[in-house]
């Protein structure tokens, strides 16, 4: 399990280094280019997606750590950490919402 639980952070770690080096490529892009804020709000977008999709994978990968045998320390620092992610996540999902209905209305 405990191989499983770090291949599936490593997946998460991935998500979130290829996102980072994704939005900064198209950053240096756009300023190559001229265009200072023409699609900033599509990058945060694109990055925030990656984001979400990595806590969720975290938050797998700390399932997976703590199915072995929990103690009941092991499940209330789960139940803290799910809590803290699923917290930062659902204010990531509301920002990506908004960020998709203003590219809307911009186009």
């Amino acid at each position: 399990m405990l191989i499983l639980k770090i291949f599936i952070e490593a997946i998460a770690v991935f998500i979130i280094a290829f996102a980072v080096l994704k939005a900064l490529a198209k950053i240096l892009q756009m300023r190559k280019n001229r265009k200072l804020f023409a699609s900033e709000g599509t990058i945060r977008l694109e990055l925030g997606i990656s984001l979400v999709l990595a806590l969720e994978f975290l938050l797998a990968a700390d399932i997976v750590g703590t199915a072995i045998s929990p103690s009941w320390s092991d499940i209330g620092k789960l139940t803290a950490i799910a809590g803290i992610r699923t917290f930062l996540n659902f204010f990531l999902e509301k920002e990506i919402k908004e960020l998709q209905q203003k590219n809307q209305s911009d186009e």
